[in-house]
């Protein structure tokens, strides 16, 4: 009897969740409705069938903590960033239906006002998945931008090349003081959003390509089918009604693989979830997120080569 192919599936996906208060008022929320939103969350994510869930900005213990548990029974592995002193914490959270081990993570050494609440990094551990062998999943979020400034400026470019250069450092095994290397022998899968893309701070998406990593959704589908991939969309109702409603449409939630590990596995497939999840709050209906989610299915590179 012939055997079930081996794949595995990973979502990124940025939740937008954050509710700043203060003596019990709300002083700062990243998106409306915040409860409404992390209450839905749970479900959604699981429908998405992904197997490993690469989760943005979530951030707060008790936020992450509301959604491990609730998604135990179908991610019963969990990783997340210590809170480091600050309100929101890095926002990075990993859950898996398969464990995870060797955690860690590494934060950025710029600091600015808004880094008072929040710690931009990278959180890594890794997976142990069947046909895989050993691999290393790092969570990344990029900047938006250098503190209060533009996101295209040349500060807020200059930002994410830092980090960049940080994260390609510790994949290397050249992890500056304070940092922990994330390579482990396996490929390195970088798996966020990277506030870059290809139509979008485009000097920061070709560093990324031109430190040996290959954009898992291009691998998927070539090149020219961009416009399916737009995971920041000026169309959200979210976006429309935030600060950064003037930008365009971006392709910034991405899977990097580094050259050697196409040896290891293939992309097979990248494609847009969650672009209509919805959720009811009040009166109205609102978006799960300001962004919309990628899911990538990846397949062993023996198995990809049988299969065709």
């Amino acid at each position: 009897m012939q055997t079930a192919k081996a794949n595995m599936k990973i979502l990124t996906y940025n939740l937008g969740l954050l509710n700043l208060t203060m003596a019990g008022r709300h002083v700062f929320r990243m998106a409306p409705a915040f409860e409404a939103r992390l209450a839905a969350a749970p479900a959604l994510l699981a429908a998405t069938g992904a197997d490993v869930l690469m989760l943005q900005e979530v951030f707060g213990r008790r936020c992450q903590q509301r959604l491990i548990h609730a998604l135990r029974g179908v991610y019963p592995h969990a990783v997340g960033a210590p809170q480091n002193g600050t309100f929101g914490g890095s926002g990075l959270l990993i859950l898996s239906r398969h464990p995870l081990h060797d955690p860690g993570f590494s934060p950025y050494r710029d600091r600015d006002l808004l880094h008072a609440f929040w710690q931009q990094g990278f959180l890594h551990a890794a997976l142990d998945a069947p046909g895989f062998g050993l691999l290393r999943l790092v969570n990344v979020h990029l900047s938006i931008s250098a503190g209060l400034r533009h996101p295209l400026s040349a500060g807020s470019m200059a930002c994410r090349e830092r980090e960049i250069a940080a994260l390609m450092a510790a994949c290397s095994g050249r992890a500056a003081p304070g940092q922990k290397a994330a390579g482990i022998g396996g490929p390195d899968l970088l798996v966020g959003d990277f506030n870059c893309g290809p139509n979008y701070a485009v000097p920061n998406y070709a560093a990324l390509l031109a430190s040996g990593y290959k954009d898992g959704f291009v691998l998927a589908n070539g090149s020219d089918h961009e416009h399916a991939g737009y995971s920041w969309n000026a169309a959200n109702p979210i976006v429309a009604a935030g600060r950064y409603r003037g930008l365009p449409n971006q392709r910034v939630d991405h899977l990097f693989v580094p050259q050697s590990g196409l040896e290891r596995l293939r992309v097979k497939r990248a494609r847009l979830v969650l672009e209509d999840a919805a959720v009811k709050a009040g009166r109205r209906m609102v978006p799960l997120s300001d962004h919309y989610g990628m899911l990538f299915e990846l397949d062993p590179a023996a198995a990809a080569k049988r299969g065709g």
